[in-house]
């Protein structure tokens, strides 16, 4: 499975990225940093320079877009130890060292300039327009969070705390020492709730159900576990409620959150084993309106980053209309020239 991830989210605490971590120059040899707007092809460019890289026998990450799950945000060629992103908002990408490390790929000298001045006030309504509606969304995704931070609050009260730990113990008893790493496989789009398939490598599959909340303090108690031994894990945020894991890989086990993505799961965690009866149903009331609080609230952002989008498209129908694509097509094919023919390392695969 190829390797899949956000390197941004829409979230319950708003816009998050972690584009300054995952692409910073200390990591690699070259960045190339892509300039321009909507529907100039930045995504096609990274997808083509990809599965060049892969014809050529290179592993290659896929970093998607948070909002058009479609859509690429950056590509990487570890071996070749070469990034290619898209430095536009909202993860605005600048160089930190113009030339040593970082490229700029200007598409804006693809444009026809008089035409594009022409349809300002076109792009200039349609963007105010998007605008907008990501900031009614973040503040619809800021109250799903809070209803079900609240929902989580009520379920901590019943959660046996100890017990979920000893049963972490024992799944996580073969785990190595090392490093804790983040990674997002999950955002919220005009889709919806959305998860990238996560890469495995012969992990046992734990579907946690979701319980009233259960489940998620589970998978906190899962990556708290590792966090505290020192374990090597893997801890993939969840995209609502960023603290709140949605997935924790760690000693060839990968609990993750129930969801109807998750069919080759081993087995069903059953969360009821770890609450307290009595005290859950004293909660369960007030648990069920935060969960329907919350999930009303989470359509009413899906609902605005639908109209953000369908903004953003007409945006791009302008730009598709005033781009030369074969200029960008020659940008292409310089970088590819570049990237694969002047990086000193062999492909794997011959032509």
């Amino acid at each position: 499975m190829k390797d899949q991830f956000f390197a941004a989210a829409n979230t319950g605490r708003g816009f998050e990225s972690d584009f300054p971590e995952i692409f910073s120059p200390e990591k690699f040899k070259r960045i190339y940093i892509i300039k321009g707007g909507p529907g100039t092809g930045k995504s096609t460019f990274m997808k083509k320079l990809g599965e060049e890289a892969a014809r050529r026998g290179h592993a290659v990450g896929y970093c998607y877009c948070s909002s058009d799950v479609s859509s690429l945000d950056g590509v990487i060629i570890k071996e070749l130890s070469v990034a290619v992103i898209d430095g536009t908002a909202p993860h605005t990408t600048d160089p930190i060292y113009p030339g040593a490390c970082e490229v700029i790929l200007n598409f804006g000298e693809a444009f026809d300039l008089a035409s594009l001045a022409l349809k300002r006030a076109e792009i200039e309504r349609a963007t105010r327009l998007a605008s907008e509606h990501y900031r009614r969304a973040y503040r619809a995704l800021e109250s799903a969070k809070a209803f079900f931070d609240g929902e989580m609050t009520a379920a901590r009260g019943a959660f046996l705390h100890k017990k979920a730990e000893r049963y972490v113990s024992r799944l996580f008893s073969q785990a190595p020492p090392g490093e804790i790493t983040y990674r997002r496989t999950k955002t919220v789009c005009r889709r919806g709730e959305y998860r990238l398939p996560i890469a495995l490598c012969g992990e046992r599959i734990i579907a946690v159900p979701h319980y009233h909340g259960v489940g998620r303090l589970i998978l906190s108690a899962a990556a708290e576990y590792a966090k505290n031994h020192g374990l090597s894990a893997t801890i993939y945020r969840d995209a609502l409620c960023p603290d709140v894991p949605d997935a924790v890989i760690c000693g060839g086990v990968c609990l993750i959150a129930e969801g109807e993505d998750v069919d080759s799961a081993e087995k069903k965690l059953n969360p009821r084993r770890f609450a307290d009866e009595y005290l859950m149903r004293a909660e369960r009331g007030y648990a069920r309106l935060c969960e329907k609080l919350g999930r009303d609230a989470l359509l009413c952002a899906v609902s605005e980053l639908g109209e953000a989008g369908r903004y953003h498209d007409e945006l791009e129908k302008i730009y598709v209309q005033n781009t030369d694509f074969s200029v960008i097509d020659k940008m292409l094919e310089a970088t590819k020239r570049e990237v694969f023919e002047k990086s000193g390392v062999k492909n794997r695969k011959s032509d």
